[in-house]
């Protein structure tokens, strides 16, 4: 076997008829190339080069091939082309995470896996979720499966979901707790809600912090815990002059579910609406004839006075024993804080009856 044999340490061959380029051997280390000269293969395009004293390159006309059961690399990486990964990516270990940032075209927008905040942010203007290309509603998140044509409203666009054809949210929750909506503040963070609980399968409304105004029931019946509904009863004497308040004194309370009934039996509209308002009032010791021989009891509010029922003493009283009995019905805008009483328009001094409470004032918002 022929060998060439350099025995000594720190050798150099030349080449070249200038000695342009030197390989030099390096104690216990290996072979120098001098300068910036290329250790080449094939040809010009694939080599192995010391581009600079920090840089080493490695070119070839079309792709490197690394081959191994694994790549270690100690240091930053730099791609400024197109990357494909066939298989699984991993940033750090299991316990041990590191931060993942993509940057977008626009300045500081940009996708972040944070580490220390263990947390995946967000930052830009506009994301589209759907086809590449499709974002084109809104100024938040826009998820479109397909074109409807349609603009979304500047005053709700954070959100837009659209689709040529049927679209929408699913809430999916156990059967025995609730999906929700909730609408916050700086001051409350569930001010307003929308509830489905799915253990009575009812769906329930709630504003202003308050408990629910409005129950649409697992048979579709429609309750409004909070709407304006009251019933005052005379359980106590009153005896009424021309002009004088009925339900004024003696009264007892039913039922007022908004407490908008005073204590001397007013009506105050909490809201503007339409109110349907009745009342009954049964007369005792009757007089007949006379100045007096006419009764009218009048619904009196802010806006108006409305006659609610009138008749003649004796010839068109319904008399039982000298009891007389009046009623009406009406309906009545208010605006909030609008009031309605009852009052003793005509017919001089009566005492009203008590017993199994004949007398009564009641009402409810209509709309």
């Amino acid at each position: 076997m022929s060998e060439l044999r350099l025995n000594t340490d720190g050798h150099i061959i030349k080449f070249g008829a200038d000695n342009d380029v030197s390989l030099t051997h390096v104690e216990d280390a290996g072979l120098l190339l001098n300068s910036t000269r290329k250790l080449q293969f094939n040809d010009a395009t694939q080599f192995v080069q010391g581009t600079s004293a920090t840089v080493l390159s490695i070119g070839a006309t079309d792709e490197i091939d690394l081959t191994a059961t694994a790549v270690d690399l100690n240091g930053t990486l730099d791609v400024s082309g197109n990357s494909q990964f066939n298989g699984t990516v991993t940033v750090g270990v299991n316990d041990t995470g590191k931060d993942v940032k993509l940057f977008g075209a626009t300045a500081s927008s940009h996708l972040l896996w944070d580490e220390s905040a263990d947390t995946l942010n967000l930052v830009a203007s506009t994301l589209g979720v759907g086809a590449v290309g499709t974002k084109d509603l809104g100024a938040g998140i826009h998820i479109k499966t397909s074109d409807s044509s349609a603009t979304a409203n500047a005053a709700a666009n954070e959100l837009v979901i659209e689709a040529n054809a049927n679209s929408g949210i699913s809430i999916l929750s156990s059967t025995s707790t609730a999906g929700r909506i909730y609408f916050g503040d700086s001051g409350d963070d569930d001010i307003g809600q929308i509830r489905y609980n799915h253990d009575d399968n009812s769906m329930n409304f709630k504003v202003n912090a308050l408990a629910d105004s409005l129950k649409i029931h697992s048979n579709g019946m429609i309750t409004k815990p909070l709407q304006p509904l009251f019933k005052v009863q005379q359980t106590g004497a009153l005896s009424v002059a021309d002009g004088h308040n009925l339900f004024s004194t003696g009264l007892t309370e039913a039922y007022d579910v908004n407490a908008d009934v005073a204590a001397n039996g007013q009506f105050t509209a909490p809201v503007d609406g339409y109110y349907q308002f009745s009342f009954t009032v049964l007369y005792k010791s009757m007089s007949t004839g006379g100045a007096d021989d006419a009764v009218a009891d009048n619904f009196v509010s802010s806006n108006l006075t409305e006659t609610g029922a009138r008749y003649g003493k004796l010839d068109d009283a319904i008399l039982v024993d000298a009891f007389a009995q009046s009623h009406a019905t009406t309906i009545l805008f208010m605006d909030a804080s609008d009031t309605c009483k009852i009052v003793h328009a005509d017919g001089g001094t009566m005492a009203v009856e008590t017993t199994a409470l004949a007398s009564h004032f009641e009402g409810h918002l209509l709309q």
